[in-house]
């Protein structure tokens, strides 16, 4: 028998064994815990991709090509994968799946000149995907190219106008700082699928911060019907409260004993000036989460009311726990300074006053 065919035999009998335990280890890992032990794993494949790589060393061929962009793959495209991906643009030639490897690649390792470039000249001979012009709308963006991205986005939109073209579309305009094409696109968005999810996660958030809650509530109730997480209560809630509706909005968010609950409740009840319920809610709030941003509300609401002293011991212990906290230490002097003028007038009003009255005349004596 030949030399090489011996290699060959050898070879493909030991990566059948590296499979074998690669199949065998991944499923014993599952059944004991979710996949948490990646690490292993990709060393399986790298011990694979070595195989190959010394196959390939040996005897170049496509097959072992196509079989280290797998591995690579596996992997999560390694910076070192440029070299397999070259190596098959030479031998196999540029098609669509190895311009969808490229841009896999480019993307995890953030090179998006290079994939910008491979697009551009992909696209000069053959039209682009829906897949290649979301990523060359990502590449654009992510090069701050902000007048191309919206060429780009409207070229995507009339090619391509499903819902989840329309959600894409609104999200990069979101991104791009646009609140009005994006809330024009997420309005398409709603008549094509009432129930999309991002019409709660990403609309009816803008739809509340450009008061508009009547549309907000809309969105939720419809959506509401299947979607009964956290998230959507909350923004139920809010919309409620911007439409005046303040007994039903909190009365949403009192069974929730969660951080986000919790500070909505003491913002809302600051607002309204109501401070024992505000008290109330701000010290549930910091007994779940002591965080810098709690400690600091609770001093923010003290200074508000009046309790000076209270607000100060907070900002100190601010201070002292981060003391490049600039805000904590300028509020801390702001108060301060507001106590010793209150400190100033007190001390007047307890020092009399000698009665000044007009000196009497020596004519009228």
């Amino acid at each position: 028998m030949p030399l090489s065919s011996i290699l060959t035999l050898i070879f493909r009998v030991r990566l059948f064994t590296l499979l074998l335990i690669l199949i065998i280890g991944c499923n014993s890992k599952i059944e004991k815990q979710e996949i948490s032990s990646l690490d292993s794993a990709g060393n399986i494949y790298w011990d694979a991709y070595e195989e190959v790589e010394k196959a390939y060393e040996n005897e170049p061929s496509d097959q072992l090509v196509n079989q280290k962009l797998y591995y690579l793959e596996k992997m999560g495209w390694p910076p070192m994968s440029i070299d397999a991906l070259n190596q098959a643009r030479k031998r196999l030639g540029l098609d669509a799946g190895l311009v969808k490897k490229y841009i896999l690649y480019y993307e995890k390792n953030q090179q998006y000149a290079p994939m910008m470039e491979l697009l551009d000249s992909w696209g000069k001979l053959n039209k682009l995907d829906e897949e290649m012009m979301e990523a060359n709308i990502r590449a654009h963006m992510q090069l701050a190219q902000k007048e191309e991205t919206i060429e780009l986005l409207n070229d995507y939109i009339y090619d391509y106008n499903q819902p989840e073209n329309e959600a894409f579309v609104a999200g990069k305009f979101l991104k791009l700082g646009d609140t009005l094409m994006s809330v024009y696109h997420y309005s398409k968005l709603q008549k094509m699928d009432p129930t999309h999810h991002d019409l709660v996660s990403l609309y009816v958030p803008i739809l509340l911060k450009i008061k508009q809650p009547e549309r907000a509530r809309n969105i939720l109730t419809a959506s509401a019907r299947s979607d009964t997480t956290f998230h959507t209560r909350l923004m139920l809630a809010k919309s409620l409260y911007q439409l005046g509706e303040r007994r039903q909005a909190k009365g949403i968010l009192l069974s929730y004993e969660n951080k986000e609950a919790l500070d909505q409740m003491t913002r809302w009840y600051w607002q309204e000036e109501l401070w024992d319920s505000t008290m109330f809610f701000v010290n549930k709030l910091i007994q779940l989460d002591s965080s810098r941003e709690a400690l600091f509300m609770k001093a923010s609401i003290y200074e508000e009311r009046g309790a000076l002293n209270s607000s100060l011991q907070l900002l100190h212990l601010l201070i002292e726990l981060d003391s490049t906290d600039n805000l904590a230490r300028e509020m801390a002097q702001d108060v301060s300074r507001k106590i010793a003028y209150l400190r100033e007038l007190e001390q007047r009003r307890k020092t009399p006053v000698p009665e000044l009255s007009p000196k009497t005349s020596l004519d009228n004596e």
